[in-house]
């Protein structure tokens, strides 16, 4: 069934307090060996982020299906596979054929227009994706559709007003994509979140001061 999404309400959009990034071009380039040990050291900090992630949706909602709504080249699909039954849901076709004869079920194209099932999923993942969509109360309230009761959605995003916005100010990378169309402090995306029908949870969370990347998630009722 095809779920239609209304548009966001007025209020819902000055919540979000997004704003419209203008990209500022690099001023220089890194050699081709600094970026492979960046390389590295970023996929070893990312996957013991994952592990932490995955250990703390595991005390909310410890089995069922499990939705990676923006999977990529599905690093988080892998870890959560031994406690779920996972889905990869990304619009990146190259990523998706990436994942192919891994078995997972893998669907092409974003969460908004997916064509799911209501009630069908117990975890929803939405991993550096809110920052990218044209319309975030609309992507979490179809997250909060396909959720069965009792599920939850955790939400992970460039962290609005955290220590390296300070720090880098115009420069910080949370503006440097040139793609990213809303940015979120724990405050707006709270709100939003409570505006799709969610119960902001405690845990899984992640917004310690010195914290980076915004981590909340929200329980349906």
């Amino acid at each position: 069934m095809r779920v239609r999404i209304s548009a966001p309400s007025a209020d819902e959009r000055a919540v979000a307090r997004g704003r419209r990034l203008v990209v500022r071009a690099a001023e220089g380039i890194p050699s081709s060996a600094a970026v492979q040990s960046d390389l590295g050291k970023s996929a070893v900090r990312d996957d013991r982020q994952h592990q932490r992630l995955l250990r703390g949706i595991r005390k909310v909602v410890p089995a069922g299906r499990f939705l990676d709504a923006g999977c990529g080249k599905g690093d988080m699909l892998f870890l959560a596979r031994r406690f779920y039954d996972c889905v990869g849901l990304d619009p990146s076709s190259s990523a998706l054929h990436y994942l192919e004869g891994t078995g997972f079920d893998l669907i092409h194209g974003t969460l908004e227009a997916a064509d799911l099932e209501e009630n069908s999923f117990d975890v929803v993942l939405l991993e550096s994706v809110i920052e990218h969509v044209s319309s975030p109360g609309a992507l979490l309230r179809k997250a909060n559709y396909v959720l069965r009761r009792g599920g939850i959605v955790v939400v992970a995003t460039p962290k609005l007003n955290g220590p390296s916005h300070y720090l880098h100010g115009r420069a910080w990378n949370g503006f440097r994509h040139g793609y990213h169309t809303f940015l979120f402090t724990a405050k707006t995306l709270r709100r939003q979140l409570e505006l799709a029908g969610f119960e902001v949870l405690q845990h899984p969370r992640r917004n310690r001061i010195l914290d980076d990347i915004l981590i909340l998630s929200g329980l349906k009722r």
